[in-house]
């Protein structure tokens, strides 16, 4: 070929975006809004449930790679009975958002959580700290 640089470039760029075909053919998804607050929950998830404890991220920036799934049903069912007879739980909303919402544990600990935190504000407020003494005469 005429131009043996620049086609290697292209074949290098094109195998760069296509790099995660290794994983199950995953490819780029964009981000629409919806889909933006569902990935800041996930790794917020750690905050919403105090007993139970997550990995670290490793990497503050939304993913540019990633699958969505629908949970259907089955899954982990008991020994014995037929997985297509579990069905999905009654208060998992449409979306992860959806579901932490709905729960009420993760709402009390949210909300306990952000009391300190306005508690911890008025303290400070309250406090008289930092406030000049008035002039005595």
């Amino acid at each position: 070929p005429v131009d043996d640089a620049g086609l290697r470039r292209k074949e290098a760029r094109n195998l760069r975006e296509q790099r995660l075909q290794k994983w199950f053919g995953m490819s780029k998804r964009t981000l629409t809004p919806e889909m933006e607050k569902e990935l800041k929950a996930i790794k917020l998830r750690a905050n919403f449930d105090p007993k139970r404890f997550y990995k670290a991220q490793d990497s503050y920036e939304l993913p540019k790679y990633f699958t969505v799934a629908t949970e259907v049903g089955g899954g982990m069912a008991p020994a014995g009975v037929s997985p297509s007879t579990q069905e999905v739980r009654w208060n998992s909303g449409r979306s992860f958002v959806d579901t932490i919402l709905k729960d009420a544990k993760s709402q009390e600990f949210t909300w306990k959580k952000h009391r300190e935190a306005g508690q911890r504000g008025q303290a400070a407020a309250r406090s008289g700290h930092g406030q000049s003494k008035p002039n005595k005469k």
